[in-house]
């Protein structure tokens, strides 16, 4: 049976009083579950929306859009809604029984995505008729509108990752990639929990307890996803080009170049020629967001961050990556100090 807390509880839990908890039930921000003697009562996933209404992610519980929800928001279908987040474009908030869209994160995001989509230019103008000539026949076609033309993808931007990528994948399998499919882009999610408690450690294979680089690393069954590398994920990745993933049920690592191919699940990482560099941080206690500033850290360098101990309740997290710095985001503040180590890959600079 689910556990419940009372107003006093979740008032010490989120530090604040149980009379600001009053008020906002007043002001109909949020609804507690009621008792049959009437006393309050709040569950694990009313207690991360009282947080998000604490750090201003949301005005009241009306601001939480399900799937559905956002993609009439947007215009949009589901599935559309659904590749943004798995893009990285749009960052859901996952409580611990439902997947939420703050309005508030959608509507700041509205105006890039559309400037994302395609536009079609002003339609010419038609000079009148000179005055010798008759009026045009009602059944006259209209003039042609102006072809549709394509923004710029931001996603391009990456084409040197991508290239990156895939010599990295090439290694692996002694086989040639296209080095013109896309890569995925910055501030994609790098992580999901699957713990209760909300811990994760990516490529744990790759990496050992004290974060060094293993020099023969096996990549083995974690319940682990991201965009490029996903081990025994629940369900099947999106098929995007670049994307690798272990399936227990076949016991196989698979990756995507325009089809999915059967891979070696083990290979040495000594034999790699792939520039690396090792570092740690942590994430302080009520945070959501670091910036570290690394000297190894270039225009073409990929971060693979990866927590050594328990990021709860956040359930998310990605990277956004300037030339000399990152930054670490997760999508709910930490309730402790958060250590973790992240990987940086650099790819070879072309003569």
């Amino acid at each position: 049976m689910e556990k419940l807390y009372t107003i006093s509880e979740v008032a010490d839990k989120l530090g604040i009083s149980p009379k600001t908890l009053r008020r906002w039930e007043e002001s109909r921000k949020f609804v507690s579950h009621r008792t049959i003697g009437g006393q309050r009562r709040y569950s694990m996933e009313d207690l991360q929306i009282l947080d998000a209404i604490k750090h201003t992610v949301i005005d009241s519980v009306e601001d939480l859009l399900t799937a559905s929800g956002a993609a009439k928001l947007f215009g949009v279908s589901e599935t559309t809604i659904s590749r943004w987040e798995y893009e990285g474009k749009i960052h859901p908030l996952i409580t611990a029984g439902t997947t939420y869209y703050p309005r508030p994160r959608l509507l700041a995001k509205m105006e890039e995505l559309k400037d994302q989509s395609l536009t079609i230019s002003n339609q010419p103008q038609i000079e009148p008729p000179p005055a010798t000539v008759t009026a045009t026949p009602p059944d006259t076609a209209p003039p042609t509108p102006t072809p549709t033309k394509h923004t710029p993808n931001p996603i391009l931007i990456n084409v040197v990752v991508t290239c990156f990528l895939l010599a990295f994948y090439h290694l692996l399998v002694n086989s040639s990639f296209n080095s013109s499919n896309p890569a995925s882009p910055q501030g994609s999610v790098q992580g999901t929990s699957q713990d209760r408690d909300g811990s994760l450690l990516l490529l744990d294979s790759i990496l050992d307890k004290s974060g060094n680089l293993k020099t023969n690393g096996t990549l083995t069954s974690s319940q682990v996803f991201s965009p490029v590398i996903s081990l025994t994920p629940t369900t099947k990745p999106t098929g995007i080009p670049g994307t690798l993933y272990f399936d227990s049920g076949s016991s196989t690592l698979k990756l995507y170049t325009n089809r999915w191919m059967d891979l070696p699940t083990s290979t040495s990482l000594g034999n790699l020629d792939v520039p690396t560099a090792l570092g740690a941080g942590s994430l302080p206690k009520n945070k959501s967001q670091i910036t570290i500033e690394d000297p190894n850290l270039e225009s073409g360098s990929v971060v693979i961050v990866t927590f050594s101990a328990d990021y709860s309740p956040a359930k998310k997290y990605w990277v956004e990556q300037t030339q000399s710095s990152f930054t670490l985001i997760t999508d709910f503040p930490v309730n402790q100090d958060s250590p973790f180590n992240y990987l940086i890959l650099t790819p070879p600079t072309s003569e």
